[in-house]
Protein backbone atom coordinates (compact mmCIF):
# COMPACT_ATOMS: atom_id res chain seq x y z
CA UNK A 1 0.00 0.00 0.00
CA UNK A 2 1.30 3.32 -0.95
CA UNK A 3 1.79 6.08 1.42
CA UNK A 4 -1.12 8.55 1.82
CA UNK A 5 1.91 11.32 1.30
CA UNK A 6 3.64 12.01 -2.48
CA UNK A 7 6.64 14.28 -2.00
CA UNK A 8 6.69 16.89 -5.07
CA UNK A 9 10.19 18.55 -5.88
CA UNK A 10 8.72 22.05 -6.84
CA UNK A 11 11.48 23.40 -9.04
CA UNK A 12 12.51 19.53 -10.43
CA UNK A 13 8.85 19.76 -11.77
CA UNK A 14 8.94 22.99 -13.22
CA UNK A 15 12.29 22.50 -15.02
CA UNK A 16 10.85 19.71 -16.53
CA UNK A 17 7.67 20.63 -17.52
CA UNK A 18 7.85 24.19 -18.55
CA UNK A 19 6.92 23.26 -21.94
CA UNK A 20 3.68 22.13 -20.99
CA UNK A 21 0.26 23.70 -21.37
CA UNK A 22 -1.85 24.14 -18.60
CA UNK A 23 -4.11 20.98 -19.62
CA UNK A 24 -1.18 18.70 -20.06
CA UNK A 25 -0.13 19.65 -16.19
CA UNK A 26 -3.58 18.37 -15.38
CA UNK A 27 -3.21 15.42 -17.13
CA UNK A 28 0.01 14.91 -16.22
CA UNK A 29 -0.50 15.56 -12.02
CA UNK A 30 -3.53 13.20 -12.26
CA UNK A 31 -1.45 10.70 -13.82
CA UNK A 32 1.01 10.96 -11.15
CA UNK A 33 -1.07 10.96 -8.64
CA UNK A 34 -3.00 8.00 -9.46
CA UNK A 35 0.17 6.02 -10.11
CA UNK A 36 1.25 7.24 -6.58
CA UNK A 37 -2.05 5.02 -5.30
CA UNK A 38 -1.39 2.50 -7.34
CA UNK A 39 1.96 1.11 -6.34
CA UNK A 40 3.98 3.14 -9.38
CA UNK A 41 1.79 1.60 -11.98
CA UNK A 42 -0.82 2.51 -14.46
CA UNK A 43 -2.26 0.46 -17.15
CA UNK A 44 -0.62 1.50 -20.74
CA UNK A 45 -4.17 2.07 -22.45
CA UNK A 46 -4.98 5.32 -23.86
CA UNK A 47 -8.95 4.54 -23.04
CA UNK A 48 -7.56 4.43 -19.30
CA UNK A 49 -5.53 7.16 -19.48
CA UNK A 50 -8.02 9.52 -20.42
CA UNK A 51 -10.38 8.61 -18.30
CA UNK A 52 -7.56 9.23 -15.45
CA UNK A 53 -6.49 12.61 -17.15
CA UNK A 54 -10.64 13.58 -16.80
CA UNK A 55 -10.70 13.80 -20.49
CA UNK A 56 -11.95 12.43 -23.65
CA UNK A 57 -10.19 9.75 -25.57
CA UNK A 58 -9.80 12.01 -28.64
CA UNK A 59 -8.91 14.85 -26.33
CA UNK A 60 -5.91 12.64 -24.50
CA UNK A 61 -4.76 11.69 -28.27
CA UNK A 62 -4.19 15.61 -28.86
CA UNK A 63 -1.99 16.35 -25.38
CA UNK A 64 -0.84 13.01 -24.71
CA UNK A 65 2.32 13.21 -26.62
CA UNK A 66 4.29 15.39 -24.59
CA UNK A 67 3.17 14.22 -21.27
CA UNK A 68 4.14 10.43 -22.21
CA UNK A 69 7.27 11.46 -22.69
CA UNK A 70 7.62 11.38 -18.84
CA UNK A 71 6.60 7.47 -18.21
CA UNK A 72 8.43 4.35 -19.49
CA UNK A 73 6.29 1.43 -20.54
CA UNK A 74 7.32 -2.01 -18.61
CA UNK A 75 4.84 -4.61 -20.48
CA UNK A 76 1.61 -3.64 -20.37
CA UNK A 77 2.24 -0.49 -17.75
CA UNK A 78 3.13 2.73 -17.52
CA UNK A 79 6.26 3.58 -14.27
CA UNK A 80 7.93 6.43 -13.76
CA UNK A 81 11.47 6.40 -12.71
CA UNK A 82 11.55 9.30 -10.10
CA UNK A 83 8.06 8.42 -8.63
CA UNK A 84 9.29 4.80 -7.98
CA UNK A 85 12.33 5.94 -6.20
CA UNK A 86 9.93 8.09 -3.91
CA UNK A 87 7.84 5.37 -3.77
CA UNK A 88 10.75 2.59 -2.46
CA UNK A 89 11.75 6.04 0.19
CA UNK A 90 8.25 6.39 1.51
CA UNK A 91 8.03 2.72 2.06
CA UNK A 92 11.60 2.21 4.00
CA UNK A 93 10.49 5.11 6.28
CA UNK A 94 6.95 3.18 6.96
CA UNK A 95 9.19 0.02 7.60
CA UNK A 96 11.75 1.76 9.84
CA UNK A 97 8.80 3.52 12.09
CA UNK A 98 6.80 0.07 12.29
CA UNK A 99 9.96 -1.53 13.84
CA UNK A 100 10.83 1.52 16.31
CA UNK A 101 7.23 1.13 16.87
CA UNK A 102 6.78 -2.59 17.66
CA UNK A 103 10.50 -2.21 19.68
CA UNK A 104 9.54 0.63 21.47
CA UNK A 105 5.95 -1.12 22.63
CA UNK A 106 8.18 -4.42 23.38
CA UNK A 107 10.25 -2.59 25.81
CA UNK A 108 7.53 -0.64 27.77
CA UNK A 109 5.81 -3.84 28.02
CA UNK A 110 9.30 -5.22 29.75
CA UNK A 111 9.74 -2.49 31.50
CA UNK A 112 5.84 -2.69 33.04
CA UNK A 113 6.41 -6.66 34.33
CA UNK A 114 9.71 -5.61 36.16
CA UNK A 115 13.10 -6.31 34.87
CA UNK A 116 14.75 -8.67 37.46
CA UNK A 117 12.00 -10.75 36.78
CA UNK A 118 12.23 -10.49 33.29
CA UNK A 119 15.57 -11.41 33.72
CA UNK A 120 15.23 -14.05 36.02
CA UNK A 121 12.79 -15.55 33.55
CA UNK A 122 15.25 -15.52 30.56
CA UNK A 123 17.91 -17.14 32.78
CA UNK A 124 15.86 -20.28 34.27
CA UNK A 125 14.69 -21.32 30.36
CA UNK A 126 16.19 -23.27 28.23
CA UNK A 127 14.76 -23.48 24.47
CA UNK A 128 15.71 -25.98 22.48
CA UNK A 129 14.77 -23.76 19.18
CA UNK A 130 18.18 -22.90 17.93
CA UNK A 131 18.43 -18.90 18.39
CA UNK A 132 17.99 -16.70 14.93
CA UNK A 133 21.43 -15.72 12.93
CA UNK A 134 21.59 -12.28 13.86
CA UNK A 135 22.93 -10.06 10.77
CA UNK A 136 25.38 -7.92 10.64
CA UNK A 137 24.65 -3.92 10.64
CA UNK A 138 25.75 -3.09 6.83
CA UNK A 139 28.61 -0.75 7.25
CA UNK A 140 30.12 0.91 4.36
CA UNK A 141 33.55 0.72 4.24
CA UNK A 142 35.56 3.85 5.32
CA UNK A 143 37.02 6.70 3.11
CA UNK A 144 34.87 5.68 -0.07
CA UNK A 145 33.15 8.28 -1.46
CA UNK A 146 31.10 8.51 -4.80
CA UNK A 147 33.20 10.13 -7.86
CA UNK A 148 31.79 13.93 -8.21
CA UNK A 149 32.32 16.21 -11.06
CA UNK A 150 33.77 19.77 -10.40
CA UNK A 151 31.73 22.95 -10.20
CA UNK A 152 34.06 23.72 -13.02
CA UNK A 153 32.84 21.16 -15.05
CA UNK A 154 29.15 21.66 -14.49
CA UNK A 155 29.18 25.22 -15.09
CA UNK A 156 31.08 24.88 -18.24
CA UNK A 157 27.99 21.74 -19.21
CA UNK A 158 25.13 24.19 -18.51
CA UNK A 159 26.83 27.61 -20.08
CA UNK A 160 27.58 25.51 -23.73
CA UNK A 161 24.13 24.70 -23.73
CA UNK A 162 21.21 26.79 -25.40
CA UNK A 163 19.73 29.23 -23.59
CA UNK A 164 15.84 27.64 -23.99
CA UNK A 165 17.52 23.95 -22.62
CA UNK A 166 18.70 26.01 -19.51
CA UNK A 167 15.63 27.77 -18.78
CA UNK A 168 13.97 24.25 -18.80
CA UNK A 169 16.44 23.06 -16.64
CA UNK A 170 18.93 24.60 -13.01
CA UNK A 171 22.44 24.10 -12.59
CA UNK A 172 21.59 22.14 -9.60
CA UNK A 173 19.73 19.60 -12.04
CA UNK A 174 22.51 19.16 -14.05
CA UNK A 175 25.60 18.80 -11.59
CA UNK A 176 22.52 15.97 -10.05
CA UNK A 177 22.63 14.25 -13.26
CA UNK A 178 26.02 14.54 -13.99
CA UNK A 179 26.74 12.89 -11.05
CA UNK A 180 25.08 10.08 -11.97
CA UNK A 181 26.55 9.91 -15.15
CA UNK A 182 29.77 10.00 -13.75
CA UNK A 183 28.79 7.01 -11.60
CA UNK A 184 27.42 4.99 -15.01
CA UNK A 185 31.44 5.08 -16.30
CA UNK A 186 30.47 8.92 -18.61
CA UNK A 187 33.35 11.37 -18.25
CA UNK A 188 31.49 15.08 -18.59
CA UNK A 189 33.31 15.70 -21.60
CA UNK A 190 31.45 12.63 -23.54
CA UNK A 191 28.35 13.84 -22.25
CA UNK A 192 28.82 17.74 -23.13
CA UNK A 193 29.75 16.64 -26.80
CA UNK A 194 26.92 14.49 -27.04
CA UNK A 195 24.86 17.40 -25.85
CA UNK A 196 25.77 19.89 -28.37
CA UNK A 197 25.59 17.17 -31.14
CA UNK A 198 21.55 16.79 -29.77
CA UNK A 199 21.25 20.37 -30.09
CA UNK A 200 22.10 20.82 -33.23
CA UNK A 201 19.91 17.71 -34.08
CA UNK A 202 16.48 18.41 -35.76
CA UNK A 203 15.65 16.24 -32.39
CA UNK A 204 16.56 18.98 -30.35
CA UNK A 205 17.06 22.01 -32.00
CA UNK A 206 15.36 25.11 -31.58
CA UNK A 207 12.01 25.55 -29.34
CA UNK A 208 12.19 21.68 -29.70
CA UNK A 209 15.04 21.74 -26.74
CA UNK A 210 14.32 19.53 -23.58
CA UNK A 211 16.06 21.04 -20.33
CA UNK A 212 19.90 19.74 -20.04
CA UNK A 213 19.61 17.72 -17.29
CA UNK A 214 16.69 15.51 -19.53
CA UNK A 215 18.76 14.41 -21.94
CA UNK A 216 21.41 13.44 -19.52
CA UNK A 217 19.56 11.77 -17.09
CA UNK A 218 18.77 8.64 -19.43
CA UNK A 219 21.84 9.08 -21.53
CA UNK A 220 19.57 10.75 -24.51
CA UNK A 221 22.42 12.23 -25.44
CA UNK A 222 24.89 9.09 -25.89
CA UNK A 223 23.38 8.33 -29.66
CA UNK A 224 24.52 11.70 -30.85
CA UNK A 225 28.16 11.42 -29.78
CA UNK A 226 30.17 12.31 -32.93
CA UNK A 227 33.44 10.69 -33.32
CA UNK A 228 36.23 12.77 -32.31
CA UNK A 229 33.98 15.51 -30.87
CA UNK A 230 34.45 15.20 -27.31
CA UNK A 231 38.33 16.16 -27.68
CA UNK A 232 37.60 19.16 -29.56
CA UNK A 233 35.15 20.38 -27.41
CA UNK A 234 36.84 20.75 -24.00
CA UNK A 235 40.26 22.11 -24.44
CA UNK A 236 43.55 20.44 -23.08
CA UNK A 237 46.08 21.99 -20.03
CA UNK A 238 48.10 24.93 -22.46
CA UNK A 239 51.59 24.69 -22.91
CA UNK A 240 52.40 28.48 -21.60
CA UNK A 241 50.06 31.13 -21.65
CA UNK A 242 52.69 34.28 -23.51
CA UNK A 243 49.65 37.18 -22.44
CA UNK A 244 49.51 39.98 -19.84
CA UNK A 245 49.47 38.06 -16.50
CA UNK A 246 47.31 40.12 -15.18
CA UNK A 247 44.42 38.69 -16.93
CA UNK A 248 45.19 34.91 -16.29
CA UNK A 249 45.70 36.22 -12.57
CA UNK A 250 42.12 37.67 -12.25
CA UNK A 251 41.02 34.66 -14.57
CA UNK A 252 42.36 32.47 -11.93
CA UNK A 253 41.34 34.32 -8.95
CA UNK A 254 37.46 34.74 -10.30
CA UNK A 255 37.04 31.25 -11.74
CA UNK A 256 39.58 29.30 -10.43
CA UNK A 257 42.93 27.61 -11.50
CA UNK A 258 41.32 24.64 -13.77
CA UNK A 259 39.65 27.19 -15.21
CA UNK A 260 42.44 29.22 -16.14
CA UNK A 261 44.79 25.98 -16.98
CA UNK A 262 41.56 24.80 -19.46
CA UNK A 263 41.01 28.01 -21.23
CA UNK A 264 42.94 30.73 -20.72
CA UNK A 265 46.45 28.74 -20.81
CA UNK A 266 45.46 27.38 -24.30
CA UNK A 267 44.81 30.83 -25.72
CA UNK A 268 47.22 32.49 -27.97
CA UNK A 269 48.13 36.51 -27.53
CA UNK A 270 48.35 38.60 -30.40
CA UNK A 271 50.30 41.53 -29.07
CA UNK A 272 49.83 43.98 -31.43
CA UNK A 273 46.12 43.97 -31.37
CA UNK A 274 45.75 43.35 -27.63
CA UNK A 275 43.79 40.13 -28.84
CA UNK A 276 43.28 36.80 -26.87
CA UNK A 277 43.15 34.46 -29.52
CA UNK A 278 41.26 31.19 -28.30
CA UNK A 279 41.83 27.67 -29.08
CA UNK A 280 38.37 26.65 -30.24
CA UNK A 281 35.00 27.58 -30.48
CA UNK A 282 33.86 26.81 -27.10
CA UNK A 283 36.45 28.36 -25.37
CA UNK A 284 36.13 31.91 -27.54
CA UNK A 285 32.49 32.00 -26.50
CA UNK A 286 33.20 30.98 -22.90
CA UNK A 287 36.26 33.89 -22.48
CA UNK A 288 34.25 36.61 -24.38
CA UNK A 289 31.60 35.89 -21.80
CA UNK A 290 33.85 35.47 -18.51
CA UNK A 291 36.35 37.89 -19.50
CA UNK A 292 33.83 40.82 -20.17
CA UNK A 293 34.20 42.41 -16.51
CA UNK A 294 37.77 43.71 -17.43
CA UNK A 295 38.52 43.53 -21.21
CA UNK A 296 37.32 47.40 -21.52
CA UNK A 297 39.41 47.76 -17.96
CA UNK A 298 42.59 46.57 -19.95
CA UNK A 299 41.47 47.07 -23.55
CA UNK A 300 41.63 44.13 -25.27
CA UNK A 301 39.40 41.94 -26.63
CA UNK A 302 38.91 38.32 -27.23
CA UNK A 303 37.97 36.27 -30.53
CA UNK A 304 39.06 33.04 -32.23
CA UNK A 305 42.64 31.80 -33.18
CA UNK A 306 42.92 32.11 -37.62
CA UNK A 307 43.42 28.46 -37.19
CA UNK A 308 40.37 27.85 -36.14
CA UNK A 309 37.73 30.36 -37.63
CA UNK A 310 35.39 27.75 -39.26
CA UNK A 311 31.59 27.87 -38.87
CA UNK A 312 30.58 27.57 -34.76
CA UNK A 313 27.45 26.39 -33.36
CA UNK A 314 25.70 28.86 -31.55
CA UNK A 315 26.35 27.83 -27.85
CA UNK A 316 25.16 31.06 -25.95
CA UNK A 317 21.92 32.93 -26.24
CA UNK A 318 21.67 36.39 -27.43
CA UNK A 319 23.33 39.09 -25.06
CA UNK A 320 25.12 36.23 -23.02
CA UNK A 321 28.30 36.07 -24.53
CA UNK A 322 29.67 39.88 -25.22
Amino acid sequence: MSSPFMQLYVADYLGDTRHLTTEQHGAYLLLLMTMWRSDGRLPNDPKKLARIAGCSPSRWSKIAEEVMEFFEVDGSDLTNKRLMLELEKAQEKSIKRAVSGSKGGKAKSLKNHGTTEANATGLLKHSSEPEPDKEPPVVPPRGTKSPKVSKDQVQTVWSACPTIARQRSSVADVETSLNAALRRGHEPEAVLAGLLAAYRSETYAGDKAKGVHRLIEKDRWASFVETGTAAAVIPPAAPTYDGPPEIRAWAAEHHGEPYARSYVDPARWDGANRTLLAGNPFAEGKLKRDLDPICARWKFTVRLGAANDTPKPDLFGKGEAA
